[in-house]
């Protein structure tokens, strides 16, 4: 019987190592922060990561953007247009952010400012 709990108790154990192994959290700062802008906004522009393949290009100016649905005024049953609008126009952190769960992640970059 003793035996038996201690052997649960490993393979327990081994499990929760195995799946806490493959688990990231990374964030770096990319230029040093400019005090003289207020920290009010923060956007990010992101790729997802899944079985370790990610696909994407990710830009600084996708992150000061900010995407919003526009309605056709002469159509309005038709489909919203998608477009981005400027969103964060002083800069004052950008920051790469890494985070992954077992088989699932994403990269982000991360910009703050007015």
């Amino acid at each position: 019987m003793i035996m038996h709990t201690s052997m649960i108790r490993l393979s327990m154990l081994t499990v929760l190592l195995l799946s806490l192994s493959g688990c990231i959290n990374i964030s770096a700062q990319l230029q040093p922060i400019n005090e003289s802008v207020k920290a009010e906004k923060t956007s990010s522009d992101c790729a997802d990561i899944i079985f370790g393949f990610g696909f994407g290009s990710l830009s600084v100016e996708h992150a000061m953007t900010k995407v919003q649905s526009i309605q056709d005024p002469l159509h309005p049953y038709r489909e919203p247009i998608w477009e981005r609008v400027p969103y964060i126009t002083k800069i004052r952190s950008i920051e790469l952010q890494d985070w992954r769960f077992l088989f699932f992640g994403e990269r982000c970059i991360n910009v703050t400012g007015e």
